[in-house]
């Protein structure tokens, strides 16, 4: 398994230029907002877990993985062990470049930025525990549709957000005075739980 979670990961040299564009588009565009500066990890992290499943598809990976000794359980098992690990580095990528914006700028809210990348993380994780399930079971083109959706949501709620002027900071404060700092990890580590079992009960029994 950790020979295909190791090829996943060095995928992303294959988009390391698409994610710096990004990463400098939002830049410009954020003007020192924490907000939209962790937005920004949305599109990292899904983008590249989305470009692995193509790759495999156009390669036709899967058919010569399932002969390998617990294959199909290691396919799925790393899909998901590799997107948490491309979370954690776009994770870690947003907080530097915010910490650098603060310093260079001295106008970006370091203790909000973290709490949102905390939570855009989580976000994440549960909007990729709903995706994976659809893509092993009907490919990536058609996950694709699901990706839509969940980017439009994630955009709604963002534009939202911004358009009702609503102090983040309060916003979440308020969260964690009612404890959804505990509440939301636990949704996320339940959906992300059902969703391997999801996905290692349809690609078992998938035929290629």
């Amino acid at each position: 398994m950790l020979g295909l979670i190791k090829k996943d990961i060095l995928m992303l040299k294959n988009n390391i230029k698409t994610i710096l564009l990004i990463a400098v588009i939002y830049l410009i565009f954020a003007q020192g907002k924490a907000s939209q500066i962790a937005f920004m990890l949305s599109f990292i992290s899904i983008m590249v877990s989305m470009s692995s499943f193509s790759y495999d598809a156009y390669n036709h990976w899967d058919t010569f993985a399932c002969a390998l000794p617990k294959g199909r359980k290691n396919i799925v098992l790393a899909k998901y062990t590799s997107g948490i690990i491309m979370l954690l580095i776009s994770s870690i990528t947003t907080i530097i470049l915010g910490l650098l914006l603060n310093i260079t700028l001295s106008k970006v809210d370091i203790q909000e930025l973290l709490i949102i990348v905390l939570i855009s993380a989580l976000i994440i994780i549960m909007i990729e525990s709903l995706i994976y399930p659809f893509i092993f079971k009907f490919g990536i083109e058609k996950g694709r549709y699901i990706l839509f959706i969940g980017s439009f949501l994630i955009a709604g709620l963002g534009a939202y957000v911004l358009k009702s002027n609503i102090n983040i900071s309060k916003g979440l404060t308020n969260i964690l005075n009612n404890y959804w700092y505990i509440i939301l990890p636990i949704i996320a580590l339940l959906m992300l739980i059902i969703s391997i079992m999801i996905s290692l009960h349809i690609y078992k029994n998938k035929e290629f």
